[in-house]
């Protein structure tokens, strides 16, 4: 059930900003650093975006979270899950002031563009050479993948001042590995299994080779750092998506074998005319005088 009011402090390049929400019955008002930024009806009570809001460069986003009776709201802010205060609005610092307190570091995930790149390629032959219907073959094509997360480690080992250090590398590596892999619902499952099947039709008396082009898919983007001091640092990232394939099919037609060939008339036969007597004596195997006069060829 929904708290009557919820306030956070977040904080912003060292200054301290109230956030607010009330509750009072179907009504809910949203302030930022004192000032209305929406009134809104929460609807049911499902996991769902209530308000986004943009103020001075950053974005404040307000779910609700949980179902029906246990449901609560949550404060996102540049990508950063932001906690409740714990003792109500007297917590709250005066809007805007600077603060002793130390920033956490905030991560948020920006999407630029995705791209292919080459894996392998499989070819399957159906031959249909000796039939003389056409034939249907299901082809079922599996291939395995890594689901890696690829992050520029030295860009981040080389960061200087409240960001620096190979020891924030370390922490902030880790820390976007987890935001990456909550944003695109992936696992730290090493190898998975991509599976597809397709249906060709093979013409008679021909030979059907099909060639798959496997292609790992990377989204690729930008891991974007707001450190303590108020500095920025974006480090590009990308990660592995289910691979797809390309297809396409060479088909090569039977040669034609001589008991295929039609039968044909046979030729004429030839013979020899006799200097003799004239006569023409048809050819035969072993002829060595005519038929007629009994002239010696």
């Amino acid at each position: 059930m929904l708290r009557p009011e919820t306030n956070w402090v977040v904080r912003l390049a060292g200054r301290a900003h109230a956030v607010k929400v009330t509750v009072a019955f179907l009504s809910m008002s949203f302030y930022v650093d004192g000032v209305l930024a929406d009134k809104l009806n929460p609807g049911l009570a499902y996991p769902h975006e209530l308000a986004r809001y943009q103020k001075d460069g950053h974005t404040y986003v307000l779910r609700m979270k949980g179902w029906w009776a246990f449901v609560w709201l949550e404060l996102e802010v540049d990508g950063l899950v932001i906690e409740p205060t714990k003792a109500g609005s007297s917590a709250a610092p005066t809007s805007g002031a600077e603060t002793g307190v130390a920033q956490e570091q905030r991560i948020e995930l920006v999407e630029t563009e995705r791209t292919e790149q080459l894996m392998a390629e499989d070819r399957k032959v159906i031959d249909n050479s000796n039939g003389s219907q056409p034939v249907q073959r299901k082809i079922t094509m599996t291939k395995e993948w890594t689901q890696t997360i690829t992050i520029e480690n030295e860009k981040a080992a080389s960061l200087k001042g409240s960001a620096g250090g190979s020891l924030w590398g370390v922490e902030i590596k880790v820390e976007a590995e987890a935001r990456i892999r909550e944003r695109y619902s992936t696992s730290t499952e090493t190898m998975k299994r991509y599976t597809d099947e397709t249906t060709i039709t093979v013409p008679a008396k021909t030979r059907t080779e099909l060639i798959f082009a496997w292609k790992q898919v990377w989204q690729c983007g930008i891991i974007r750092v707001h450190a303590p001091d108020g500095s920025t640092v974006e480090l590009p990232y990308r990660l592995a998506l289910e691979p797809t394939f390309d297809q396409r099919r060479v088909d090569t037609p039977a040669q034609v074998t001589r008991k295929d060939r039609p039968i044909e008339a046979e030729p004429a036969k030839k013979g020899v005319k006799c200097p003799q007597c004239g006569a023409f004596v048809p050819f035969k195997p072993g002829l060595r005088e005519c038929t007629m006069c009994g002239h010696e060829f």
